[in-house]
C-alpha cells in the first residue's frame, strides 16, 4: 500500500497517497506536500497499518506508535521534519 505521511501538532497523519487527505485534516493540510512517501510492505507495523488504512481510511499516530510502525524504514530513521 501506497502511503503518504504528514507532520501535525497533535502527531502525524498517515493516508493513502492515491487519495485525498481525510475531510476533517483538509484544510490543514491545504497546499502542503507529504513529509514521507512509504510503501507499508517495507515498515514492521505492516498489518496494524493496512487493518487501520482499511478500517479508517487513514491513521493518526504519536510519536511512540509512529516509531514502532516504522522503526528501520530508512525515511523514517533519517528523518528532519
Amino acid at each position: 500500500m501506497n502511503l503518504q505521511l504528514y507532520r501535525l501538532e497533535e502527531g502525524y497523519l498517515v493516508c493513502p497517497a492515491s487519495g485525498s487527505v481525510p475531510a476533517s485534516y483538509a484544510s490543514e493540510l491545504r497546499g502542503r506536500r507529504p513529509d514521507m512517501n512509504f510503501l507499508s510492505r517495507d515498515t514492521v507495523g505492516r498489518k496494524f497499518i493496512e487493518d487501520h488504512m482499511k478500517l479508517n481510511g487513514f491513521i493518526l499516530m504519536d510519536e511512540a506508535v509512529a516509531n514502532i510502525m516504522l522503526a528501520n524504514y530508512p525515511a523514517w530513521v533519517t528523518r528532519t521534519f
